[in-house]
């Protein structure tokens, strides 16, 4: 019903196939563009800060990361890791209110992957990354001013 929506539209990177060739966003994102169960996922290697990772997110039609079960989570740091093994913001966090984590995107926390010992909120750390612990695949918490390559979802 979207008459912007065709088969001779441009590619925009907004999470949608614009140009109904069954891909989302193969053309025109500032990051590496990757799908997986159904969903189109940016890996932006500029570090950003995690309230301006999500902006960025948000400026596309997408938010950060919300992992929802171990094969997603696994996926998306093997993913990142063709790219960086280093830290990569995801978006867990308890920015609203302490110990109480949330997503970014609004889904609910089902899955976590804690690493031991985290989240320890050591320094008033209130967001989430993957890879400090790299293999292990665990997250930690940090503080959110850190520039660190990010994952948007749509």
């Amino acid at each position: 019903g979207d008459s912007a929506i065709n088969p001779g539209a441009s590619e925009v990177c907004d999470g949608v196939d614009n140009d109904c060739d069954g891909s989302v966003d193969e053309t025109g994102c500032p990051c590496n563009v990757k799908s997986y169960g159904g969903k189109s996922y940016l890996f932006c290697t500029s570090g950003q800060s995690w309230t301006n990772a999500s902006a960025t997110c948000a400026s596309y039609g997408y938010h950060l990361l919300d992992v929802q079960n171990a094969a997603e989570n696994s996926w998306a740091d093997s993913t990142a890791d063709t790219y960086s093994t280093g830290k990569w913001w995801i978006g867990l966090n308890d920015r609203a209110s302490e110990g109480t984590w949330a997503w970014d995107g609004g889904a609910a926390v089902t899955y976590t992957n804690w690493h031991s010992g985290e989240p320890n909120n050591s320094g008033n750390e209130d967001c989430v990354q993957f890879n400090r612990f790299h293999p292990s695949q665990t997250w930690n918490d940090e503080g959110c001013g850190q520039a660190l390559p990010y994952i948007c979802e749509n």
